[in-house]
This record gives structure tokens, C-alpha cells and sequence, in this order.
């Protein structure tokens, strides 16, 4: 949940704040939550700066099998937005770019014997470096090339980084064809590369590719592959809201037509 107050007392200044919880596997809980402000400079670009906390509370599973302890961050981020869309929804023109530098400060809460036992740092310093830019490119009558790159990378004073605090990869929202967040790092980077039909101001129906690439560091070495998955889907304005629907297969993985992955988000706003 996130609201937003644009224009506070008349003044070009947007004040939000925000609450996310995330119940992971039956291993640990994770709650956020955050304040955020935003001053528009000149036409189209603006500062954003948050601050806020999270806690994670991991189940006895989580704790014991995992190595995961209790524990709470606070972070502060100063980032840069440049928006040109001409839709915010369903865009056939325009460039997005958001870059944001974060640093937060980690206390490692307990139990004892799991912090002794994987040898945590009771005190921890985290920084991270969050990148996105997306370019919309009308072709032809009702068609749009839109091409996204995002960026995510972690860097900790912790010898090997807990998986709490790994960036996620895979499924609706980076990585079509996979499993929702079926891969984990310090760093990632995907592209999403879509050539969109126009049905109507809210629908559009498209083919994708989508390429993604992870880094991981543990005890056993380091991880990192490259992945690519590809398909077809649709965006269609019902009553509830824009309902999304994408087909995708990963390529390399399981072959054929049916052995791809459906799916399906709804977008709404109010």
C-alpha cells in the first residue's frame, strides 16, 4: 500500500508513504515501511528522497535451516527521475530514467546461536544502486517499439549476504518465462524488449523478449548465468481495472509450445 499527497499546501512538493509486507515460503516475514518526497525541478525531471525501515522475522525453518535472524534496517536514498510519457499506463512516445543510490544501516537482532553459528555481524552497512530506464518508439500507425533496462546492485559489509537482502528475478515483472522470483543476487540487470499493437487508450497486445542476468557470492563460490525468455500477451482495460496476461517460455529450458508459463496481473488505480 502506498499513498501519495501531490502539491502540499500549494507548494511543488509530493509527500507519500507506503507499508509492504511479504510472507517468503514459510521462512520469514518482511515488513516496510517508508516515507518519500519528491520536488519537481524544471519540466519533466525531479529529485525523490525516502527514508525507511524493515524488519524481518524469520520462522523457526528459516532461522535454523537457513541462517536467518531477526533483524532491522533503516535506509535513507536520493534518487533522480526524468519522465517524458506521454502515458503513464499505456505510453506510444516518450523516455522514462530513474537512478537512486541507498544507504542503510543493519542490526543483526538474534537469536545468539545462529548469529554465532554462521558468524553474522552483529552491525551492518549496506548500500544499493537502483537503475531503470524505458523508451517508448512509435512505428507504424498504433505500434510502439518499448525497450526497458533496469539495474540492481548490493553492496554489504557481511561476508556472504543473506538471502533477505538478494534482489529478486524472474517472472511478470522482469523475467517472463520463469517462476516468480525464481532467481536471487547481489546484482541483477534484465532488459524487456516488447513490439506492442494499440487496441484502445488502456489495451495493447505484444510480443516480448525478455533477457535477464544474476550474480550471486556464497560459501561454495560465485553464481551468475544468463537467462532469456520470450512470448506473447495482452493488456485489456475491464471494469476491475487493465487485466495483463503474458505467455512466456524460457528459452533452453523445456521445449515446446505448452511448456511455458502464464501470467496474469491487474493494474488498477484509484
Amino acid at each position: 500500500f502506498h499513498y501519495r499527497e501531490p502539491w502540499v499546501a500549494g507548494l511543488p512538493v509530493h509527500l507519500g508513504g507506503g507499508f509492504n509486507q511479504l510472507i517468503q515460503d514459510s521462512t520469514y516475514i518482511q515488513r516496510d515501511y517508508g516515507m518519500d518526497v519528491s520536488v519537481p525541478l524544471v519540466e519533466n525531471f525531479s529529485v525523490i528522497a525516502d527514508i525507511k525501515k524493515m524488519s524481518i522475522l524469520p520462522d523457526s525453518l528459516g532461522s535454523h535451516m537457513l541462517g536467518i535472524p531477526k533483524s532491522e534496517t533503516v535506509s535513507a536514498s536520493i534518487g533522480i527521475q526524468y519522465d517524458s510519457r506521454d502515458d503513464a499506463l499505456n505510453p506510444q512516445s516518450g523516455i522514462y530514467y530513474f537512478t537512486s543510490i541507498e544507504t542503510g544501516a543493519k542490526k543483526n537482532l538474534g537469536p545468539d546461536e545462529i548469529i554465532d553459528t554462521y558468524k553474522l555481524d552483529r552491525q551492518v552497512d549496506n548500500k544499493r544502486f537502483v537503475i531503470d530506464i524505458d523508451f517508448y518508439i512509435p512505428t507504424f500507425r498504433r505500434q510502439v517499439v518499448a525497450l526497458a533496462l533496469h539495474g540492481r546492485q548490493i553492496t554489504s559489509t557481511e561476508q556472504h549476504l543473506p538471502l533477505t537482502d538478494q534482489y529478486r528475478l524472474g517472472g511478470t515483472r522482469s523475467l517472463r518465462g520463469y517462476r516468480e522470483d525464481q532467481f536471487r543476487g547481489s546484482g541483477i540487470a534484465w532488459t524487456n524488449m516488447e513490439y506492442r499493437y494499440i487496441l484502445g487508450p488502456r489495451s495493447r497486445a505484444f510480443v516480448f523478449c525478455d533477457v535477464g542476468y544474476y550474480y550471486a557470492a556464497n560459501s561454495r563460490g560465485v553464481v551468475e548465468d544468463l537467462k532469456i525468455g520470450y512470448g506473447f500477451g495482452v493488456r485489456l482495460e475491464t471494469g476491475l481495472g487493465i487485466m495483463g496476461i503474458d505467455y512466456g517460455l524460457a528459452y533452453g529450458e523445456k521445449q515446446g509450445l505448452m511448456s511455458g508459463l502464464l501470467h496474469v496481473g491487474l493494474v488498477n488505480e484509484f
